[in-house]
């Protein structure tokens, strides 16, 4: 792939996405690492100028019409591992049964890995153990979900070369903006995943920062956009996107960069 190809990659490939004609046609994958990390309950302009996010906003491109899918949060996460969100309209355990994020990567020989912080032991699946909770973690509710997938986030490797094709990231309550401030979180960002996306710029590789939907303080409007922000290799710095985005896209987002089938028809 030439240079001016691989710099256009990521552009090409998020007008099939918003055209529909994505079909997963690259000879290669656009990224050899995806890390996504999760925050909580903030509208775009809330969180937009925090200081490590200015940043990364200033780094990447930022996505101004992404949208959360649902209310509570949970349907939210699955409709981001499993294309959508499978009927799930509360916070309840579930264990569902269908095509998602993970079994696609495996189906191809690559990985997915959730990286849970305060997740008291690799493959738990409990509901709640001090800051952890399992409806933040959508690879839990999956029993197709191998217990060496769903890992404490102390496992994230220090060598990202070593990292899955795609990472889940996940803060626990007190970072990830839910019980915690924005600033908490925010710092959260900088000192957990600030060096990967330094990294993943040099090296093929990319961080995408999103949140489950908007600010909860007055009732949740979701038309009200939350924040999504793409960072790394071949993704043009400081540009604003104004296409319509979601969580199921993003999983589509995903899935095409890796030439894998998407998990719903759109």
């Amino acid at each position: 792939m030439s240079r001016r190809l691989a710099l256009l990659a990521p552009v090409l490939l998020l007008v099939a996405l918003i055209t529909g004609c994505g079909n997963g046609a690259q000879a290669e994958p656009t990224w050899d690492h995806i890390v996504v990390v999760w925050e909580e309950n903030k509208s775009y302009p809330e969180v937009a100028d925090l200081p490590y996010i200015t940043v990364l906003r200033a780094a990447g491109t930022t996505m101004t019409q992404s949208f959360g899918v649902a209310r509570p949060s949970q349907p939210n996460y699955i409709a981001f591992f499993a294309g959508s969100t499978m009927g799930v309209t509360d916070n309840n355990n579930w264990d569902l049964v269908g095509p998602n994020l993970s079994t696609r990567f495996a189906e191809a020989g690559l990985s997915v890995v959730s990286y849970a912080q305060s997740l008291p032991s690799p493959g738990y699946r409990g509901a709640i153990s001090g800051k952890y909770v399992r409806k933040h973690n959508p690879a839990a509710s999956f029993a197709s979900v191998p217990d060496s997938a769903i890992l404490p986030f102390a496992s994230f490797p220090t060598d990202y070369s070593q990292l899955p094709q795609l990472s889940i990231v996940i803060p626990d309550l007190d970072y990830d903006m839910h019980d915690g401030t924005p600033q908490q979180g925010d710092d959260w960002l900088k000192d957990n995943l600030g060096a990967y996306a330094a990294w993943a710029a040099a090296h093929r590789s990319l961080l995408v920062l999103t949140f489950d939907e908007p600010s909860t303080a007055t009732g949740v409007d979701l038309t009200m956009p939350i924040l999504t922000i793409l960072v790394g290799s071949g993704i043009a710095a400081g540009q604003l996107d104004a296409a319509h985005f979601d969580h199921s896209s993003l999983s589509d987002y995903i899935l095409d960069a890796f030439s894998l089938p998407r998990l719903t028809s759109r």
